[in-house]
């Protein structure tokens, strides 16, 4: 995966973006002085945005309409969201402050061919993402939240980016870290399906423990069955 915004992943099959950009503020207030420079004092971080780029070209199953579509319901939701890179790395509580497409190259029917679209995420405070899911959670669980969502990301890339050379003991390693050291249900999300931390489909994660399967002699059903067992799953 390129990029997760909560259970939404970026990827080549969803909304690549070929172009991100950060610009981060932080505020220093000034107050006037005769004779000298300006007083100046460092009150704190100012604003965190994240502008992503990109092109959707349904025809070559490069991105899907569907994912944009998502998007603009994610931003209707009036949430914030965890953002995660694929390395595993936790951005923080953004929302989706914007979302500009330009549709070109329409058919008969008037869908487009061809989808530039711009999406703006403004951070926010961390505690916001514990007000949207519980308004009795503390600043500390969402915090937590965070946390986790960096656990599952790295397991997540890990098992992708090295499943050929995994062992079925490295795999039940990180299955048994991840459901001691994560939420059940974040890793249950990342461990079964492989699919919300890595952005690849249940049918990819299947033919990833036919390989393990391949090079350890175990069955395949013992692969997932032992992973299932780990993290809770049916």
């Amino acid at each position: 995966m390129m990029m997760a915004l909560d259970q939404f992943v970026f990827s080549l099959s969803t909304a690549p973006y070929k172009e991100l950009q950060r610009q981060r503020n932080w505020k220093h207030r000034t107050s006037s002085r005769v004779g000298v420079r300006d007083a100046s004092q460092y009150t704190g971080a100012g604003d965190d945005t994240i502008t992503l780029n990109g092109t959707v070209v349904p025809a070559e199953s490069f991105g899907s309409i569907a994912s944009i579509k998502q998007l603009a319901t994610m931003a209707d939701a009036g949430d914030a969201y965890v953002l995660v890179d694929g390395a595993g790395n936790v951005y923080g509580a953004y929302i989706i402050d914007s979302l500009n497409e330009t549709q070109t190259f329409h058919t008969a029917e008037g869908a487009p061919k061809k989808i530039e679209f711009t999406l703006t995420l403004k951070r926010v405070a961390d505690e916001t993402l514990a007000v949207t899911a519980d308004s009795d959670k503390t600043k500390s669980e969402a915090k937590q939240l965070l946390t986790q969502a960096g656990a599952v990301a790295r397991v997540g890339a890990q098992v992708v980016d090295n499943v050929k050379n995994l062992s079925l003991s490295s795999m039940k390693s990180a299955a048994i870290t991840a459901a001691v050291t994560v939420a059940p249900d974040a890793a249950e999300a990342a461990l079964k399906g492989l699919s919300t931390a890595s952005g690849i489909s249940l049918d990819r994660a299947l033919k990833a423990a036919k390989t393990i399967s391949a090079d350890t002699g175990e069955a395949v059903n013992t692969v997932v069955a032992y992973v299932l067992e780990k993290t809770g799953g049916a």
